[in-house]
């Protein structure tokens, strides 16, 4: 064989295997594009727990409940009244709220009530308490709260009685000691004083419930055998220095 032939069937050779490398090219491209691309995201193997997954999952218990979106919102408590009237004693410093014996105070955002009818009415609840002691016996106790004459007279005449006991020495003024403890009737007069100091005194001119609805009279006494009935008696009504009113005189005395 020539030389040329030679050099032909080498170039021919060399083509062939140059054709069937682009060919093996061409399918492996073709296998690798129909081959879906899979990212990973799983644990490498060995890996430890707290590195299997960036985020952390919240536990229930750190989780706050949530409420239903159709949940009404729970009312507001309803404010709750409040005194705005305090009384301080002076002498311990305890605060208290007002009782029964602060009815002198004026009413929370109101004007102070007229003195004469507030004397008017110690005077009333005095009558009314001794009068009802025969049937409760605590009236006598509520009372002495509203007494402030003395018991020197009393004292002397009820010396089974301990001098302190200032309800039980009321008790007996009316039931054995001669006071006609009747409920007030009418109010006749008023006479008002104002001391220096400001507080004021009422004398009431009043006349008292007997048992038959009549105004209670009085006869001549200690052995007088003429003289006018007496229907009108004179009742003190003091104002402390607390502002509290109190009555100073014990009902008419009958023998």
């Amino acid at each position: 064989m020539n030389r040329p032939s030679i050099r032909c069937w080498y170039l021919f050779g060399l083509l062939s295997v140059l054709i069937l490398s682009a060919e093996r090219s061409v399918a492996q491209s073709k296998r690798c594009a129909a081959t879906p691309t899979v990212a990973s995201f799983g644990p490498a193997a060995g890996a430890s727990d707290s590195a299997q997954s960036p985020i952390s999952t919240p536990s229930p218990e750190s989780t706050p409940a949530r409420e239903p979106a159709d949940t009404a919102p729970a009312p507001s408590p309803a404010p709750q009244e409040s005194s705005s009237t305090w009384v301080i004693d002076l002498e311990s410093g305890a605060v208290r709220a007002p009782g029964a014996q602060d009815a002198w105070l004026p009413p929370a955002g109101g004007s102070p009530p007229d003195p004469a009818a507030e004397a008017a009415r110690v005077l009333q609840g005095f009558l009314d308490r001794l009068s009802g002691g025969r049937t409760e016996a605590s009236s006598y106790e509520w009372a002495a709260e509203l007494y402030g004459g003395g018991y020197p007279t009393l004292v002397e005449i009820n010396s089974e009685i301990d001098p302190a006991d200032h309800a039980a020495l009321l008790r007996n003024a009316c039931e054995g000691n001669g006071h006609q403890c009747l409920r007030l009737r009418e109010a006749l007069s008023t006479e008002a004083v104002v001391g220096e100091n400001g507080l004021r005194e009422f004398r009431f001119t009043v006349t008292l419930l007997a048992p038959d609805g009549a105004a209670f009279s009085r006869g001549p006494c200690c052995g007088e055998e003429a003289g006018d009935p007496e229907a009108g008696f004179v009742f003190t009504v003091r104002q402390m220095e607390d502002g509290a009113f109190k009555v100073f005189d014990l009902p008419p005395y009958v023998p």
